[in-house]
């Protein structure tokens, strides 16, 4: 390769050295995509006079009277492409002198519609890591934290000074942990962008199940070497519970009261409650209902017996259960059941401290 196209290799920016007289003596980088020239068609020739119009020349003389004075010159100049069409630059130049004592000038330059979208990128950036509630990772080739804004380190439940450096499985140790390292090197190794689900692997996983949604995206500078993989996390905690929430109504329309047997129906509802709603459920009916009698309207009052319908746990055998199926109940009228059907309402308890004296008085009911 010609030394002078590979004088800089960042491909983004243009590079040019010239002479004490203006004259081109160097040209590589992004210069012969930004002006249109290759080395050969400019190196030996006067910057000013081929790349300056008629109009631009004097601004373009004022930076190089500058250079000559020893002043470093950053400003935006307007040049000429080869096909004629003006292109605005930004240009960096500074002298340097060369071992006879004369000066000579480095010179990188970019377009100016790049720097504004660098700045805009950049500002897009920093929004993201400071203020969007986006969690954002970035990883290095080892998949170690290098970065994490703050929402990511709201949803981990840990400082990042404790994140930074560490790996997932090393912050999270588990299977699940394991898999997401997998995934990433995967993403690392291909390129190929994932989106994955996660429920409750985080150490901020309080109350209920929380899931978060992780798109992983591979980074790649401008020479095309890979710098690591960034991780954007989205809760969709409330989401998932909708849709838990819409699947469990669906399940139980198309499976409960398949059939006009009370019974049955009392048995299919526990079937769909556990454990998608709950970890233990018990269905007790009103003692004549169970046997097929028809109900007067409104709420049930105190000391009635109710016969157990159903139970379903999530543990084998339902060790739950005080009573089993079939078995008649007088329930005290302090209990959550009594209350429920004296009200119309229905009753829910946090927390069982208090009920020891309806835990200890409900009843078997008369004999069947």
């Amino acid at each position: 390769m010609d030394h002078r196209s590979a004088f800089f290799p960042d491909p983004t920016l243009g590079v040019a050295a010239l002479d004490g007289g203006g004259r081109i003596t160097a040209w590589g980088g992004a210069a012969s995509a930004i002006l249109g020239y290759d080395a050969e068609a400019v190196v030996g020739r006067n910057a000013a006079g081929l790349l300056a119009s008629h109009g631009d020349r004097p601004a373009v003389l004022a930076a190089a009277r500058r250079c000559r004075m020893g002043e470093s010159v950053r400003d935006t100049l307007s040049t000429r492409h080869r096909d004629g069409r003006r292109v605005e630059l930004m240009v960096r130049a500074w002298p340097v002198v060369a071992g006879a004592g004369e000066t000579h000038w480095h010179t990188f330059f970019v377009e100016v519609v790049k720097v504004r979208r660098w700045d805009t990128d950049r500002a897009v950036i920093e929004g993201l890591f400071v203020q969007a509630p986006i969690g954002l990772a970035v990883l290095d080739t080892r998949l170690r934290f290098v970065r994490v804004n703050d929402a990511l380190e709201r949803i981990h439940g840990l400082p990042r000074d404790r994140a930074l450096g560490q790996r997932v499985s090393a912050l999270f140790p588990g299977p699940e942990a394991d898999r997401m390292e997998d995934r990433l090197r995967q993403v690392l190794e291909t390129g190929e962008p994932m989106t994955t689900e996660h429920r409750n692997w985080t150490a901020a996983a309080g109350e209920g199940h929380q899931g978060w949604s992780i798109t992983s995206f591979r980074l790649v500078d401008p020479c095309g070497t890979v710098l690591g993989v960034a991780s954007a996390v989205i809760d969709v905690t409330e989401r998932n519970r909708a849709r838990d929430r819409l699947t469990l109504l669906n399940e139980a329309g198309e499976h409960v009261g398949t059939t006009l047997d009370v019974t049955r129906t009392a048995a299919e509802l526990a079937e769909v409650a556990v454990p998608r709603l709950a970890d233990y459920i018990a269905v007790d009916l009103l003692r004549g209902i169970a046997l097929g009698e028809e109900s007067g309207p409104g709420p049930v009052g105190g000391g009635v017996v109710l016969r157990r319908a159903a139970v379903r746990s999530v543990q084998a055998g339902a060790p739950e259960a005080s009573y089993p199926v079939g078995e008649l109940i007088t329930f005290h009228p302090a209990t959550p059941q009594a209350r429920a059907m004296a009200t119309g309402s229905p009753v829910l308890l946090s927390t069982l401290e208090g009920s020891e004296e309806w835990l200890a008085t409900t009843a078997t009911g008369p004999p069947r």
